[in-house]
């Protein structure tokens, strides 16, 4: 056989103890978990600031072109207090403090009652809408429609009572109805 016809891998070159080949591998081990003791008493893990607090409020897809190409309707909506997802247990028990002393815990919580300015404000634009400002698009259309309905099926009506369709059904009688059996004048 020559070298070249030899496959696989080769054998090694010298003769490995199999204890030595043990006490090695578990010294290195030992040396790595002490390395990670080491490194775990330093530096306790810390989450990022990312993790920790809410994303802002925006629009998903804000970039991509896909919101309402209309104002909106309802306004934007306030989150309110979204510290609950945030909090820690000492937050927590310092809230827990400041609720059993009565203090306010929260500069986000909506006023109980409305300003009046704002209610005088509302009645204003409700009565010059109201005056001034022509009926929407959709509800003159709705109504037109309406009318269009009404003349359609009342000259289905007026159709049908003329054609005969509408009135009352009268038997069929074979006389009558196909003339048969009647001598003319000219006939008999």
């Amino acid at each position: 056989m020559k070298d070249d016809e030899v496959y696989g891998p080769l054998p090694p070159a010298e003769a490995v103890d199999m204890d030595e080949y043990i006490e090695s591998t578990i010294h290195q081990r030992t040396e790595a978990a002490q390395q990670r003791l080491k490194n775990k008493n330093n530096k306790a893990p810390t989450r990022e600031d990312w993790m920790l607090t809410l994303p802002e409020d925006r629009p998903l897809f804000s970039g991509l072109g896909l919101q309402a190409r209309q104002f909106s309707k309802s306004g934007k909506r306030d989150r309110g207090d979204t510290s609950v997802w945030t909090d820690t247990p000492a937050d927590k028990e310092r809230k827990a403090q400041r609720a059993a002393e009565g203090r306010k815990t929260s500069k986000h919580e909506p006023e109980a009652h409305a300003n009046p300015r704002d209610e005088r404000m509302q009645a204003m634009v409700a009565k010059y809408n109201e005056a001034k400002r022509a009926q929407p698009l959709i509800d003159t259309h709705q109504s037109s429609n309406k009318k269009v309905v009404k003349t359609v099926a009342q000259t289905k009506k007026e159709s049908l009572s003329v054609t005969g369709v509408g009135r009352e059904r009268k038997p069929f009688s074979r006389e009558e109805d196909l003339h048969v059996n009647k001598f003319d004048e000219a006939q008999k």
